[in-house]
């Protein structure tokens, strides 16, 4: 998970205000050649939102990029990511996204 963590940290630092699933992609030790344009989602650059409150939502979005850059392999999503597939099904259900279909 620190390993998660540090890399939505980089694509943070490495973009102005908009994270996409490119930015995050390009930082990946094995980066996946997306299949569809993946939209670029804005990261809130107002103050009012805490950097817990943007990192969490920058990894919701790089939790979503990769199963999808993984069509749903949750197994290949955790490799790409540099989890573990537990902590994979951790970071699902943190955020809402544990169920399947």
């Amino acid at each position: 998970m620190r390993e998660l963590r540090n890399l939505l940290e980089r694509a943070q630092l490495a973009v102005d205000g908009h994270l996409s699933g490119e930015a995050v992609r390009t930082l990946l030790v094995d980066p996946v050649a997306p299949s569809t344009p993946t939209p670029t989602l804005p990261v809130a650059t107002n103050t009012a939102q805490t950097l817990a409150e943007q990192l969490a939502q920058a990894e919701r979005q790089a939790l979503q990029a990769a199963l999808v850059a993984c069509n749903g392999n949750r197994q290949l999503a955790a490799e790409r990511l540099g989890i573990s597939r537990a902590g994979l099904y951790a970071k699902l259900a943190q955020h809402g996204l544990g169920r399947r279909g």
